[in-house]
């Protein structure tokens, strides 16, 4: 069954600006966002979010807080699925852009990254459709109000493609075979079934969506499932140790497990390394290599480093993408650079640094949605 598609273009859903205030009074909420793109998965984390005013460079700026257009339930003001994607595309740095409509109160979501053209039609018929817990959204994306805990999955597909959901154990040991499981699901209530023929880590599935596993060595396993002719699934890791041992004792439940409560409250706890705030390096000693640490007893879901530079050319901020700095500009929206889940850590500059003021920034968030930030600003003479 098809999913549902709101609007001409695309599913109703917004973009905003960097800094755009709060339209209204409300508590912020962290829901699980996750964005699958036609070749990879855009983004997959949980995001904090509230209501705001939202700008897209095709659409301008327009409130976004459940409220937008109407025929939609009664809402109050406050947070929803597309002041969640703002937000996260601020924080790691992926764009996208989508007209306003006044009839609808909304925006058309149309290109996210390299996926869709703003204003234009897909020739294979795919355009940006948008869940919440499973089920397709019957209204715009500034229309919906979301929960703390709710999952949020947009997706770049035709309306054909079922959906897959992954689950595993928390944690496994060498040797020792563990199952986990895919279901599917593409009705208009998120009704799962089990998906057979679904690969995970080179393994498929039976009928009942079942895979065994076997790991030969102790660490983090990252795990997707993919089939053909559908969505790939939800993230799920296992903390895979050696007998004997008791390093996953204080593991966290898999990233495919999302929802409900979250009860751990403590951030992690951060460190730079290496380059003391204040500090002043001669010109042509400029530090090369970057370096902190970061620990949460319940197991980290990213960490991540923003490096800024400024001049008498303006500011600049660092691509690790590129391994270059960006065009230096009036404003600096600089973006944070994805660094994995192990501490410490560092980071190799593909040469020192030149003459400037420079602010290194740590973030790291846990895997309770807890996130904690540090920063040193230092100086190239």
């Amino acid at each position: 069954m098809k999913h549902h598609r709101i609007g001409t273009l695309g599913v109703l859903l917004t973009l905003t600006a960097a800094c755009a205030p709060a339209t209204a009074s409300a508590t912020p909420v962290t829901v699980n966002l996750r964005i699958e793109g036609s070749n990879a998965t855009v983004f997959e984390g949980p995001v904090t979010t509230d209501a705001k005013v939202v700008t897209t460079p095709s659409g301008g700026s327009h409130e976004c807080d459940g409220t937008n257009g109407s025929g939609h339930p009664p809402n109050t003001p406050g947070p929803t699925p597309t002041t969640a994607l703002d937000d996260a595309s601020h924080a790691d740095g992926f764009s996208w852009d989508g007209r306003y409509d006044s009839g609808f109160g909304d925006f058309f979501v149309e290109k996210i990254a390299s996926d869709g053209v703003v204003g234009t039609f897909d020739p294979n018929g795919n355009f940006w459709d948008v869940l919440v817990n499973r089920v397709p959204a019957q209204f715009g994306g500034c229309q919906i109000r979301v929960q703390t805990g709710d999952s949020v999955l947009l997706e770049w597909q035709d309306g054909s493609k079922p959906n897959l959901q992954l689950t595993a154990p928390a944690k496994a040991e060498t040797g020792q075979p563990v199952q986990v499981n895919v279901q599917q699901y593409s009705d208009q209530n998120g009704t799962l079934t089990p998906a057979s023929g679904a690969d995970i880590d080179g393994q498929l599935t039976d009928a009942n969506g079942n895979a065994t596993l076997t790991f030969g060595s102790a660490g983090t396993q990252h795990l997707k499932a993919e089939m053909a002719n559908a969505i790939r699934s939800n993230a799920a890791d296992i903390c895979v140790f050696n007998p004997g041992t008791t390093a996953c004792d204080n593991a966290a439940p898999p990233s495919g497990q999302v929802g409900g409560a979250i009860e751990d409250k403590l951030p992690p706890t951060l460190g730079i390394r290496g380059i003391g705030a204040g500090k002043r390096f001669r010109h042509g000693h400029g530090p090369r290599k970057l370096s902190g640490t970061a620990h949460d007893a319940g197991g980290l879901f990213q960490i991540y480093f923003e490096l800024t530079r400024r001049t008498g050319a303006g500011c600049q901020w660092y691509s690790a993408k590129r391994s270059v700095f960006t065009r230096a500009r009036h404003s600096c929206h600089a973006r944070f650079q994805r660094l994995g889940t192990k501490a410490p850590w560092s980071y190799l500059l593909p040469k020192r640094l030149p003459r400037g003021r420079y602010t290194l920034t740590e973030k790291a968030i846990d895997r309770s949605f807890n996130a904690s930030r540090e920063h040193v600003t230092f100086r190239v003479l």
